[in-house]
């Protein structure tokens, strides 16, 4: 990811950058390329005056994605039987511009030092590119379109003693196209009680819904209680809201838990030995099911899921900063859901009980 930084003066820093992806999978008789995603971006800073900061960019994406068409399930043996070729290529496209305006508020008064306000905002824009987009649970996404939309960040930064830093973020996003996996509600996947007309297989199995709301709340908290204790804790809210007819949109964007918690605490011990304590909280959540009753026309549950805490407890012993060309090495001791929480995850489904285990880790 080379990139190009030119100060022009003390008040102008613009970047230039390139990146490139390109993923390949391994068949059992060949290596086929998956994704080639080759990007560019030019940002530019300026202060305009002190203390007032405007950071301004764009990003290009020019991308390729294979998605299988093969498939068992179908008598041609390929997800579109009208392209009979093991991969379909998809090709997309597209800009991203962005701009954000800082303010930091240390001349306005002493009760402001070391605090900012921000507004940032994007175009939204993602290429169906990964696994879970185009290809999750054998039904490929042959038919989806990027992802796009505009969002709205405001952010309130403080520093509020010592190192102790508190970040404050509200963000509206307006998404177009939503990526939605549409099992329950398509009508063209194969089977054999389900004959579909060749060239239709799969083209509703994931669609892209008309637009979506999302509304979300960041509270970050963070820095030392003293010189061996650190801390750490989050909350977030998050909303979506489908605003467009599919009835998938109620089901997909319900299966998330609007408000969530996650903190800890960092003791050193001794010099080389870490302990450390983490909690997470996720509020109750309604995921709906949902039955046709007539030709579609659906009608909904609520299925209800109930919020739960979880803590996990860790030992990290540090054996070594560099042994020969081998460097941190680290033996951790861990257990993970301390208090032996029964809960379920988002799909309904009972999670892990309490579990012991330990890992070592180094590099080089």
């Amino acid at each position: 990811m080379p990139a190009f930084v030119t100060t022009f003066s003390e008040n102008n820093i613009s970047t230039l950058g390139f990146d490139t992806v390109i993923a390949y999978c391994e068949g059992s008789q060949s290596r086929h390329k998956r994704l080639d995603r080759k990007a560019g971006y030019l940002q530019h800073k300026w202060t305009m005056i002190p203390g007032l900061i405007l950071t301004a960019g764009l990003r290009y994406e020019d991308v390729d994605t294979w998605i299988s068409n093969q498939t068992t399930r179908t008598e041609s043996g390929y997800c579109n039987s009208a392209k009979k070729q093991d991969y379909i290529d998809r090709h997309f496209t597209g800009f991203a511009p962005k701009s954000f305006l800082s303010y930091e508020l240390d001349d306005l008064s002493e009760m402001l030092r070391d605090t900012s306000l921000s507004v940032g905002v994007s175009k939204i824009w993602h290429a169906p590119t990964s696994g879970m987009d185009m290809h999750s649970g054998g039904v490929p996404g042959l038919y989806l379109e990027p992802e796009h939309g505009i969002g709205y960040d405001f952010i309130l930064m403080r520093r509020l003693w010592k190192d102790v830093d508190l970040k404050v973020n509200y963000a509206f996003y307006e998404i177009k196209d939503y990526i939605a996996w549409n099992h329950k509600f398509a009508k063209y996947i194969p089977s054999k009680s389900n004959p579909v007309p060749t060239g239709l297989e799969y083209s509703d199995a994931k669609i892209n819904l008309e637009k979506v709301h999302r509304h979300g709340v960041e509270v970050e908290l963070n820095g030392h209680i003293s010189d061996n204790l650190s801390f750490y804790a989050s909350y977030v809210y998050q909303e979506l809201k489908s605003k467009g007819p599919e009835p998938v949109g109620k089901t997909e964007l319900d299966d998330r838990a609007k408000h969530r918690v996650n903190a800890g605490l960092r003791y050193n011990l001794f010099e080389n030995t870490l302990l450390m304590l983490d909690y997470k909280y996720q509020s109750k959540q309604v995921a709906y099911s949902s039955e046709e009753v007539a030709e579609d026309e659906w009608v909904f549950y609520s299925v209800p899921m109930d919020s739960y805490d979880l803590f996990d407890f860790a030992i990290e012993q540090t054996l070594f900063k560099e042994y020969g060309f081998i460097k941190d090495g680290v033996l951790k001791f861990y257990v993970n859901n301390l208090l032996d929480e029964e809960y379920e995850n988002s799909r309904g489904y009972p999670m892990t009980d309490r579990t012991f285990g330990a890992a070592l880790s180094f590099g080089f």
